[in-house]
């Protein structure tokens, strides 16, 4: 799907590492038991009609509890559908890491808006001329969401992606990384901390040129209990962006005498 906003055309969504919105299968549609004596848990796993695949801590071979365990209607964690750990101690590793990646799913990241002085589309950019580029604080801000089972006292893991880059692109020339850049005003030259912009070297045609803008988040993670955390591998960042048209002219010069 795609939404158009003074000739933006952005892909909802688009994050390149594929990730996609938690659909109707989630963690959180799991049943999360706790307190459960050995023979309580023997009795649940043989009360399965066939054989699941899930995961369980290596020490559970003896001791008599209390655990915890999780039954799932689709297999969702890591690819298993239960998971079965000793009750107080930080569950499996896949446990972890499916509700870190739900989690970062959850987080509804900002698809940018580009902004430029020119803007390249009501007003065209000038060949070998500087162009200012930048983003609104509501394109460049941490977003937060959590994920866990159903219940109180629950394992949680909250995810929040923090943007550290935009990468700006002008049809098939080299991509300039800034960060948010500043907004323009008369007063400012591009030596201003913090400017982002390009001095674009190329003509457009009638039709334009793309200008894509990308933005970076970084992905940290919070966990409770907070040991999970330890055993969770780092969570690749997300990326979303936006693209538009916009026009390259030739700055016309004006003779007078």
């Amino acid at each position: 799907a795609t939404r158009t906003s003074r000739g933006v055309e952005v892909g909802v969504g688009e994050r390149t590492d594929g990730v996609q919105p938690v659909g109707r299968s989630s963690l959180s549609e799991c049943r999360y038991q706790s307190g459960l004596a050995r023979p309580e848990l023997v009795a649940a796993i043989e009360s399965w009609s066939g054989w699941e695949w899930g995961w369980m801590s290596a020490d559970l071979v003896s001791g008599e509890g209390p655990y915890v365990l999780v039954e799932c209607p689709d297999p969702v964690i890591a690819g298993g559908r239960w998971a079965i750990w000793p009750q107080g101690e930080p569950p499996p590793r896949e446990v972890g890491e499916g509700l870190a990646r739900e989690a970062r799913a959850r987080a509804e990241v900002p698809v940018p808006t580009p902004h430029g002085a020119p803007d390249g589309v009501e007003i065209p950019y000038l060949v070998h001329l500087p162009t200012w580029w930048w983003l609104d604080d509501a394109d460049w801000r941490s977003v937060s969401a959590s994920a866990s089972f159903a219940g109180a006292d629950v394992p949680r893991v909250t995810a929040t992606l923090s943007p550290q880059s935009a990468t700006w692109t002008v049809g098939d020339l080299d991509p300039v990384v800034c960060a948010q850049g500043v907004p323009w005003n008369a007063t400012l030259s591009e030596s201003v901390d913090g400017w982002c912009g390009a001095t674009i070297s190329e003509l457009s045609g009638p039709d334009g040129v793309p200008l894509r803008v990308e933005v970076t988040f970084a992905v940290e993670l919070a966990c409770a209990p907070a040991a999970m955390c330890d055993s969770i591998p780092p969570l690749p960042p997300v990326e979303v962006a936006s693209t538009t048209r916009v026009q390259v002219i030739q700055a016309r010069g004006v003779v007078t005498g």
